[in-house]
C-alpha cells in the first residue's frame, strides 16, 4: 500500500483529523520507515488536498462534521469521498420521517451499512432518535447507530433531553419482555451515558431476574455505566437491604457484584467481566452459590 492510499484510508476509517494527529498516527505505524518522516507526510497531504481527494473543514464546518473544538483557527481534513457520502446521507435521513414503517426500515439499513464510515451530526442523530419507540425492529436498529455515535464516537443529539425521555418511553415499552434484552442493554447504555438514574430504577427490576441466560448481570458491567452506579451508592445499598429483607439473595448479590466491578473494572482473562472480581459471600446463610460465567 502506498503512503496516499494509506492516508485516505485512515482518515476514513477516522471520519476527520488535524493534520498532526494524522502525521503522528502515520509515523506510529511506521516509526522505522524513512519514507513517513514529517516533511514527506506534510508533502503528499498537501498534494492530496490540491487533487482534491482530501478536503479542508474549517471552523465554521465544524458542525456539520459534528467536530467538537474550541480552537475557531483549528482546521481538519477529512477524505473527498465522505463528503460525498454525507450528502447522501443526508437524503436518506429525511426517508426517516416516513409514516411507512417499512422505508424508515430501509433507510436505517442504509445507515447501518455505512456506520464505521459514516460520522452523522446532531442534527441527523435527532431524526434517528425520533424513530424510537415506532415498532421493535425500527427501535433495535436505531439504538445501534445512536450507540455508536453517541458511546463510541462522543455525538450527542442537539436535543439530549429528547433522547433520554425516547430512551425511557424503550425501557417502558419494551422492558418487560426477555426476548428484547438487546434493545434493553442499549437503552440502558445510552441513558448510563447521559447519566440518567433510570439505569437504577432498570437495574432494579432486572436484579430480581438475572438467569445467567437471557437476561445476564454482564449487561451492567460496562465501563460507560461506572459513573451513575456509583453516584447512586446508597441507592443501590438501600435497594440491597430490601432484597434481602424480601429473602431475594440472589438479586442482593446482583447488586452487590454490579457494585464491586463499578470500583475495580480490572479487564478480565475472559470474555465475562465477573471473571475480574473476587466476590466475596454475604454472611446471611450458608448457601453454596453458583457464579455466573460463561462467554458474553
Amino acid at each position: 500500500m502506498n503512503i496516499d492510499t494509506e492516508i485516505i484510508r485512515l482518515l476514513e476509517k477516522n471520519g476527520r483529523m488535524r493534520r498532526r494527529d494524522l502525521i503522528e498516527e502515520l509515523q506510529k505505524q511506521h516509526s522505522s520507515d524513512t519514507g513517513y518522516s514529517k516533511p514527506n507526510l506534510d508533502r503528499r497531504i498537501g498534494q492530496l488536498v490540491r487533487l482534491g481527494k482530501i478536503a479542508i473543514i474549517d471552523a465554521e464546518d465544524f458542525k456539520t462534521y459534528a467536530i467538537d473544538d474550541p480552537d475557531t483557527r483549528a482546521t481538519y481534513l477529512i477524505a473527498r469521498e465522505t463528503v460525498e457520502r454525507k450528502s447522501h446521507f443526508d437524503t436518506v435521513i429525511k426517508d426517516l420521517h416516513s409514516e411507512n414503517p417499512g422505508e424508515i426500515k430501509t433507510a436505517l439499513l442504509e445507515i447501518s451499512l455505512y456506520e464505521n464510515k459514516l460520522f452523522l451530526d446532531s442534527k441527523q442523530l435527532d431524526s434517528i432518535v425520533s424513530v424510537l419507540g415506532s415498532d421493535q425492529t425500527n427501535t433495535d436498529y436505531a439504538l445501534q447507530i445512536i450507540e455508536e455515535a453517541v458511546i463510541k464516537k462522543n455525538v450527542l443529539p442537539s436535543k439530549s433531553k429528547h433522547l433520554t425521555d425516547k430512551l425511557k418511553k424503550v425501557l417502558k415499552v419494551f422492558g418487560g419482555n426477555k426476548e428484547n434484552r438487546t434493545i434493553i442493554r442499549r437503552a440502558v447504555h445510552l441513558l448510563g451515558k447521559l447519566g440518567d438514574d433510570a439505569v437504577i430504577d432498570q437495574l432494579k427490576n432486572d436484579a430480581p431476574l438475572f438467569d445467567a441466560d437471557k437476561v445476564r448481570i454482564e449487561e451492567y458491567c460496562f465501563p460507560v455505566l461506572i459513573p451513575v452506579i456509583e453516584q447512586n451508592r446508597t441507592r443501590l445499598y438501600e435497594m440491597e437491604k430490601a432484597f434481602m429483607k424480601e429473602g431475594n439473595e440472589q438479586a442482593a448479590r446482583s447488586i452487590f457484584r454490579i457494585r464491586q466491578y463499578a470500583l475495580s473494572p480490572e479487564k478480565p482473562k475472559t470474555n465475562n467481566p465477573l471473571d475480574a472480581i473476587n466476590i466475596p459471600r454475604f454472611p446471611v446463610r450458608k448457601v453454596r452459590v453458583k457464579l455466573f460465567g460463561g462467554k458474553r
